[in-house]
This record gives structure tokens, C-alpha cells and sequence, in this order.
């Protein structure tokens, strides 16, 4: 289970540096500079730490299991909005969704750690999902 949880805090930092590739093609696509493309990697940023408590007191209400997917839910539905966005804004809104999902991460893989691994095998995922 831990195994499968890194996978998806993997697939969070995949879609954290995806913009990154594509800034250039993203530019030309929405007719605007590389500076406000670049907006939307802080937006992104901005949204992950001001979600970091909800998605802590999510995790302590529903679970990790159950907040690790409505995490991977919000990143795909804000990749999907982005992928197809006509305007800056609603791609502004994907990557804000993007954010907001990717909160849900990393708390709820140690949280996962901690349930499922003995507690001699912690510190090693811990820092295995880290790295």
C-alpha cells in the first residue's frame, strides 16, 4: 500500500514540474509572455501551501486512503481543464486545482507509511518517499 501511495505523491511532483516542459508551447497556445505562464507555477504553488491544513484535517476526517484519491481526482480534473482550456484563465484555474490536489500528498503517503509499515521500516519510507 505504502508502495502504490509514493506512486501517487510521484505522479504530484510529475505534474508540479510538467509546466516546466512546456512553458514555451504553453505561451504560444494562450497568446501570452513567459512571465505569465510563469504565474501559473506560482499559482499552482501558492494553492498547495495555503492547502496544506484542509487537506491535514481531511486526512484526520476521512482518511488518507480516501484523501490521497480525492488529491489525485483534483490534480487529473485540473490537468484535464488545462489540457483543454481555451484561456489563460480557466488554465489558471486547472493549475490552481493541480495545487490543491497535490496537498493531499505527501501527508497522506507518511500517514499510509506509518498504518502499514512496522514501525522499525518508517524512517526508511519516509525518506525513500522524500527522495
Amino acid at each position: 500500500m505504502w508502495a502504490l501511495a509514493a506512486a501517487f505523491y510521484l505522479v504530484a511532483i510529475f505534474h508540479r514540474m510538467s509546466l516546466g516542459v512546456a512553458s514555451i508551447d504553453a505561451a504560444e497556445r494562450f497568446g501570452v509572455t513567459t512571465s505569465t505562464i510563469a504565474v501559473l507555477s506560482t499559482v499552482q504553488l501558492g494553492m498547495y501551501l495555503v492547502f496544506q491544513i484542509p487537506a491535514g484535517v481531511l486526512s484526520d476526517r476521512i482518511g488518507p486512503r480516501r484523501s490521497l484519491t480525492l488529491g489525485l481526482l483534483a490534480m487529473g480534473l485540473g490537468e484535464l481543464l488545462f489540457a483543454v482550456s481555451p484561456s489563460i484563465e480557466l488554465a489558471v484555474l486547472g493549475r490552481a486545482l493541480i495545487g490543491a490536489g497535490d496537498a493531499c500528498m505527501f501527508l497522506n503517503v507518511l500517514r499510509v507509511a506509518a498504518h502499514w509499515l512496522p514501525d522499525r521500516h518508517y524512517a526508511l519510507a519516509a525518506a525513500l518517499t522524500a527522495a
